[in-house]
């Protein structure tokens, strides 16, 4: 049923210049992003790529059992993890950059400190694959999605289970906080998106539900006004958080199989992987795609891993090869186009 960083659920160094397709009010202004850097390391599938906080440095998690953590300036690796006894399917940040958590197909949460690089907690309780994880922004808590199909709540200091939410009717897929801390979603294969209390863990509000269509991820954006939620239909649709109404949607991709991390940068722009190699990036308000790029050597390669960072006036796209190129990338617009509209 599962290939476990592969996020899946089944029943070069310097590549030439990213191709650009643009349309829509304002696309002549856009600034492509273009390769900077190529990461190598990792011996199995790439699962999750993460900026840290602080913006110094970019991690990544694999299949092969380990977290690698680069310094973006010089791409020299500055930590490993790796005492998981099975793949790693995510990890996140503390916010207060103090820790990193990861998610594995051993059935446990692992806490690692910053400071020495070592395991400092095993969080068990979880009766299956732990396939997501997310720190609350006060780095105190860590919400956790397994395909056990429960979604748990941790206090990251004693690493005791704090709630346990039987969230959905099969594998929990992602799992975010809202801004403040209040809020988680999450999301399932059962096709449901849901959003709990993360206190009491009542169920407040279900915002998709369609049994025959899956839901491979969701995360707040911004501020938590909105919700942007990818399902195998291969479209990424953002729902308005407080009424659950339909904002934008987002097409042009391929998401039919994997799980694949899609995030909002600068108010202004959607960016996804695809199944078909490409990164893919729309501008929030029009809808439209302002670039699409070959991320990785090979083009059957499907990109499910990336992330966005703004630092200054440098905006950066990582990505991360599932299965054969196994590199993680850095592409930068280190122009910005002229502020247009935002969420």
């Amino acid at each position: 049923m599962t290939d476990v960083a592969g996020r899946q659920i089944a029943a070069d160094d310097h590549a030439a210049p990213p191709s650009s397709s643009s349309s829509g009010p304002g696309s002549s202004a856009y600034v492509p992003f273009v390769l900077k850097l190529t990461l190598s390391g990792h011996r199995n599938a790439i699962s999750s790529v993460k900026f840290s906080p602080d913006r110094q440095w970019i991690g990544s998690s694999s299949a092969d059992k380990t977290v690698i953590v680069w310094r973006i300036s010089s791409g020299t690796v500055e930590g490993k993890l790796e005492e998981h006894e099975d793949g790693i399917n995510d990890f996140d940040w503390s916010p207060n950059m103090s820790f990193i958590v990861t998610a594995s197909d051993d059935r446990t949460l692992r806490i690692w400190s910053l400071r020495t690089w070592t395991c400092v907690r095993i969080l068990r309780g979880h009766t299956s694959i732990v396939f997501c994880c997310n720190f609350r922004p006060d780095s105190k808590r860590i919400v956790s999605g397994s395909f056990d199909e429960t979604v748990r709540i941790w206090n990251t200091t004693t690493g005791v289970e704090k709630k346990t939410i039987m969230a959905h009717f099969a594998p929990v897929t992602a799992v975010c906080f809202n801004p403040n801390g209040r809020l988680v979603v999450s999301t399932s294969f059962d096709g449901m998106c849901r959003i709990w209390d993360a206190k009491s863990g009542n169920l407040l509000k279900t915002v998709l539900e369609n049994k025959d269509l899956p839901v491979s991820f969701a995360r707040f954006i911004p501020g938590g006004k909105l919700i942007l939620i990818a399902t195998h239909d291969s479209i990424l649709r953002c729902y308005l958080t407080q009424t659950g109404e339909l904002y934008k949607t987002y097409k042009g991709h391929t998401n039919q199989k994997y799980c694949m991390f899609s995030q909002e940068m600068a108010d202004q722009y959607i960016v996804s992987g695809s199944e078909d190699n490409y990164i893919y990036i729309w501008d929030c308000i029009s809808e439209h795609i302002l670039q699409k790029f070959e991320a990785h050597k090979r083009s059957e390669d499907p990109v499910i891993a990336v992330a966005c960072q703004v630092d200054g006036k440098c905006r950066m796209i990582a990505s991360g090869g599932h299965l054969e190129d196994k590199t993680v990338k850095l592409w930068v617009q280190e122009r910005q186009e002229p502020a247009g509209p935002k969420l």
